[in-house]
């Protein structure tokens, strides 16, 4: 299975096609030149741009200095604050995923397959449902129709004796904020469970249905009336839902542009900060702020000293105040600040040094990344080209705008607007 963000184990690339079949990856220009033959001396010169050290690097502080220290060459961004990097995290992996095998690619180079709907329906969330994925549930629920808690750990995932955690997609667990997110909205369906029943529904399949109906509406309206417009404007969104899509077309059913989840949708790097405070007295009472990654902390132990995922400890719980708008900093921790903390402006900076890479000029994948690459901070060039404004707008106008073919599912946000239900 790739890692995350790896679209592909070989740099095979979708072809040049305009006959789309459906489920998988396209491009939205096929005719469209590239911007430079790939030669090995291309991607040196890329290499070296995006290298540790090199004019994309913003210099952060790597630990064990205060991540929460003010650097110019990486500034906040005053429209969103620092968990909507994780909800676009979040996002792509509802839209994004390929699991199928190298080999499958070599030989038919047009089944690179999205085993993601690209629609905002929560499939990451769900799976394929309480039925056919019934270790997601709680089957102590009537009907399997509550997703699985552990009650000897309830401000984390659930996981197996391995500590892997049984979630519908492994890579909502690569670091503590994205797993945490994931963990609220199983918290948020079990909840909305409770009420649909207590409203007089009491057939286990039509609570499930009806609960997983409503958290996906709310979901999507969260996308629509927060997420989007902080990222790319009011003033797009209402365009985008007013005349509908220029570019993005489709066959049979709808595609992932490589020009959206490869390059466009990656300005979330820029986003990062290089620490986040997870919770304010978790960590035996203090405050636990660390890097979101330390290279240097032993990752082999049950508890490392940063915010990698996959791991369950006491401390290892987001208190939301510091990434959403949801409450004030705590008494007697107003010494980390105001509450919550911005995210990072999308600029030409990379927010950290991937510290694994010091020496290597190979591809990185140390930093838990948030959006859909193969690389991290190597190839970011291509990803952060000077227009920022233009390719903010221009990657949501490829997949925001009119509803989905209705399939029997979920439709797109767009009814939202009128306050249609389906």
């Amino acid at each position: 299975m790739p890692r995350h963000g790896q679209l592909y184990l070989r740099d095979q690339v979708p072809p040049r096609s305009t006959g789309y079949d459906q489920g998988r990856y396209g491009r939205l220009f096929p005719g469209l030149r590239p911007f430079a033959r790939d030669t090995a001396a291309v991607r040196e010169s890329l290499m070296e741009l995006g290298k540790p050290g090199g004019i994309m690097d913003a210099q952060d502080p790597p630990p064990p200095a205060n991540p929460l220290t003010p650097n110019p060459n990486n500034r906040d961004n005053p429209n969103q604050t620092a968990g909507f990097t994780f909800l676009g995290q979040f996002l792509d992996h509802d839209m994004t995923f390929d699991p199928t095998s190298s080999l499958e690619r070599q030989i038919d180079p047009e089944a690179v397959k999205n085993f993601r709907t690209p629609a905002l329906e929560l499939d990451s969330l769900y799976g394929a449902g309480h039925g056919a994925n019934p270790h997601l549930y709680d089957q102590t629920s009537p009907g399997g129709s509550k997703f699985l808690i552990d009650e000897a750990a309830p401000k984390d995932l659930p996981r197996n004796s391995q500590g892997v955690a049984l979630i519908g997609d492994p890579r909502n667990d690569e670091n503590l904020i994205v797993s945490q997110l994931h963990l609220a909205f199983l918290k948020f369906h079990n909840a909305v469970v409770d009420r649909v029943r207590a409203d007089g529904t009491q057939n286990a399949d039509e609570a499930f249905d009806e609960a997983q109906r409503l958290v996906r509406w709310h979901y999507q309206w969260m996308i629509l009336h927060e997420f989007l417009p902080s990222t790319v404007g009011q003033g797009l969104v209402d365009d985008i839902l007013r005349m509908g899509r220029r570019f993005y077309k489709w066959r049979n059913e709808p595609f992932i542009p490589v020009e959206f989840s490869v390059a466009a949708y990656r300005f979330g790097h820029s986003q990062i900060r290089p620490g986040y405070i997870a919770n304010f007295a978790g960590d035996n009472g203090r405050s636990f702020l660390k890097h979101l990654f330390d290279a240097a902390s032993d990752h082999s132990v049950a508890d490392p000293d940063d915010l990698s995922g996959g791991k369950r400890a006491p401390r290892r719980f987001c208190d939301w105040q510091t990434f959403f708008d949801v409450g004030p900093t705590p008494e007697g921790s107003q010494d980390l600040g105001v509450s919550p903390k911005p995210n990072k402006r999308i600029d030409t900076n990379s927010p950290a040094r991937c510290s694994r890479c010091h020496s290597s000029r190979r591809t990185c994948r140390a930093i838990p990344s948030p959006w859909p690459s193969a690389t991290c901070c190597a190839t970011s060039p291509l990803s952060y080209p000077p227009a920022n404004a233009w390719r903010r707008q221009w990657a949501f106008r490829s997949l925001v705008g009119r509803s989905w073919p209705s399939c029997g599912r979920s439709t797109s946000i767009r009814r939202h607007r009128s306050g249609t239900t389906s």
